[in-house]
C-alpha cells in the first residue's frame, strides 16, 4: 500500500543539489519557467510515478542537478 505521506529520500541528496517539493504540476511548470533564460536542461519525468519526481534540472559542466517533486494529494 502506498502512503499518502510518501516523500523523497532527502538523505540521498548530493551536495549542491536543490530538491523542491511543490503542490501541483501547474506550480512545477511555473517554477521550471524560471529557468528559461539559463542554460539549464530540463528533463521531465513520466508523471505520476512512485517517487513523485516531476522533473530534473541539469546544468552544463555540473554533476549536481535539481529535482522537482510534486507533493501527493491528501485524501479527505
Amino acid at each position: 500500500m502506498t502512503s499518502s505521506d510518501q516523500q523523497p529520500n532527502w538523505q540521498a541528496r548530493m551536495p549542491g543539489e536543490q530538491w523542491v517539493m511543490l503542490d501541483s504540476p501547474d506550480t512545477a511548470e511555473a517554477y521550471l519557467n524560471t529557468y528559461a533564460d539559463s542554460s539549464a536542461v530540463i528533463q521531465r519525468e513520466p508523471f505520476p510515478n512512485p517517487e513523485q519526481l516531476y522533473a530534473r534540472v541539469r546544468f552544463p559542466g555540473q554533476f549536481s542537478q535539481h529535482h522537482i517533486y510534486i507533493s501527493p494529494r491528501e485524501n479527505p
